[in-house]
This record gives C-alpha cells, structure tokens and sequence, in this order.
C-alpha cells in the first residue's frame, strides 16, 4: 500500500537528486570562473606597462567573459576599471584584495560594493609582473545575474533555489528572497521544514 510517507519520501529523493544536478552545475560554474580568473590574471601581468593599458585590457575582458565587470585594483589597493580609475576608493582593507596580494586565489561575497552599492560574488587572483605581486584581478557576477542560473522545477513547478553561505546568509535566490536573510528550521537541507534546494556556498 502507497501511503503518505512513501510519497513523502519519493518527493525527498526526487528534490536531492534534483539539488544535487544544480548544485554540480554551479560547481562547474564557480570552478571555471576561477580558473579563468587566473588565467587571465597571469596573461593581464604579462600584457600591461601602464595603467592606460590596464583599462583598455580590462574592457576586453568584460566583453569576453561572462562577469558582469572585472576590476584590476594595483598593489597600493586603488580599483581600475575600464573606464579608469574609480574616484575615492580604495580597496586595500577588503579581505579578498589582502589574500590576494599574498598570491592566493579565491571567491569572496562583497556584501556592498563601493563602487556600485551592489551585493556581489567575485573571483579574484594575484597579477604578477617579474615575479613581483602588483596588484590582484577580480571579476564580479551581481546578486541578480546569479539568480538566473538558480532557476529550477520540482514537478513543474519552479522551486525556491539560494545560494547560502556557511552562516546561513542566503546570497542570492532564484524567488528574489530578501538577501542576507537567515534560513530557519531544520538542519536538513532537504526537509520540507526549510527551503526546497539549496546550494550551499
């Protein structure tokens, strides 16, 4: 006999498996942008002699790549973009910009640009010229270009998708879910007492 906990249980199966397709997804997502970061971020050390390079290189980037925006910000933490040079701001206490000076790469949530106000995840790593670290390379998806790659179905209809990180702080959310909320309920991350997908980030 089929009862309700049988279905209940078909369901959880159905929204793991489901989580888990997404999840890898993103994974490969977040994976080869940080890795093209580097990437480009060794080639971006072998191009430039000026700052008047930098933007124009810069600007490739942008149109070549799917980051929403890609910042260069020199060794002295001052952010170039592709325009120039962003007035008043400086980026040496940012802890993405600090790692990266020491020659690692990462993924960083910036909570509030101060350039563009935005909440953002950005992938970052150092530019090296001589051996020498001058600064770091970081390329930004916003808050809202992120959604769109949460978008998911649970039986024909579009589930509630976030990216969460380790505190339980969604960063993003495919349902426009207010941002920086904390996740209530259960530890599960498949129960049906707390949201229906989750990656965690």
């Amino acid at each position: 006999k089929f009862t309700i906990e049988d279905l209940e249980e078909l369901y959880k199966e159905y929204l793991k498996e489901s989580t888990t397709s997404l999840q890898q997804r993103l994974n490969v997502k977040f994976e080869s942008s940080l890795h093209n970061i580097s990437s480009i971020a060794y080639l971006f050390g072998e191009s430039i002699s000026s700052v008047e390079e930098s933007k124009s290189l810069i600007k490739d980037i942008e149109n070549q790549t799917e980051f929403d925006y890609v910042r260069f910000i020199t060794k002295e933490g001052d952010d170039i973009t592709s325009n120039g040079e962003a007035p008043n701001v400086n980026l040496s206490d940012r802890d993405y910009f600090i790692d990266g000076m020491k020659g690692n790469k990462g993924i960083t949530l910036v909570e509030k640009s101060r350039v563009n106000g935005q909440r953002q995840i950005g992938f970052y790593a150092p530019v090296y010229s001589s051996s020498n670290i001058e600064g770091i390379l970081i390329g930004f998806y916003l808050e809202s270009s992120l959604s769109s790659d949460l978008y998911n179905t649970f039986y024909g209809k579009q589930s509630s998708v976030c990216i969460i990180d380790s505190n339980k702080t969604i960063v993003t959310s495919s349902m426009n879910k207010e941002s920086s909320s904390i996740l209530e309920g259960s530890e599960d991350k498949y129960s049906f007492n707390s949201i229906l997908n989750s990656y965690y980030f």
